[in-house]
Parts: C-alpha cells; structure tokens; sequence
C-alpha cells in the first residue's frame, strides 16, 4: 500500500521528520516499510536546446 507523506502530514501535523526518517521509525514499530521514494526523483528538467540556437 502506498501512503503519502503529505497526506500523513495533514493528519499528523505536528509531523517534523524527513520522509526516509519517518519510514525507519515505522519498521521499528513492527510494520514493514518496503522503500521510501519521491516521484520527483525520477523527473528531469529538459532544456529546450533547439531554443539557445535561434
């Protein structure tokens, strides 16, 4: 199941770890967090090299 960190936030707002930390805290309390990620960590920016050429 995927659980997002903003929506933990709205929940829980005095929430003040990072995500990472956040999940390490969960497996110690018994339930099994598989990875922490970020969709944005798998976007790039792209550069419009066309652009810097006219």
């Amino acid at each position: 199941m995927f659980v997002s960190y903003k929506w933990l936030k709205e929940y829980l707002p005095n929430l003040n770890q990072e995500a990472k930390a956040l999940g390490e805290v969960i497996s110690r309390t018994g339930i099994e967090v598989e990875d922490v990620f970020s969709f944005a960590d798998g976007l790039k920016k792209n550069r419009c090299w066309s652009c810097y050429h006219l």
